[in-house]
């Protein structure tokens, strides 16, 4: 299992994923999302989930983030 956040995102509250980058600890990279610092500067969230890897999402659709350690 992989070290990740979980969102969940609106409308249908599905389940995302924001893993971390090479080097990147679990506790960094929520401190990042939280303060919207780093690569979560913008309005747009960068997340894994569906087919692609390269999803985007807006921090208002995100109802629900949490850390899921390995």
């Amino acid at each position: 299992m992989t070290a990740h956040l979980r969102v969940m995102v609106l409308p249908d509250r599905k389940t995302e994923f924001i893993d971390p980058v090479e080097g990147e600890d679990l506790e960094h990279l929520l401190e990042d999302f939280l303060n919207r610092t780093g690569r979560f500067i913008g309005e747009w969230v960068p997340i894994r989930g569906g087919v692609s890897d390269h999803r985007y999402v807006r921090y208002d659709q995100i109802v629900l983030v949490e850390s899921t350690p390995t």
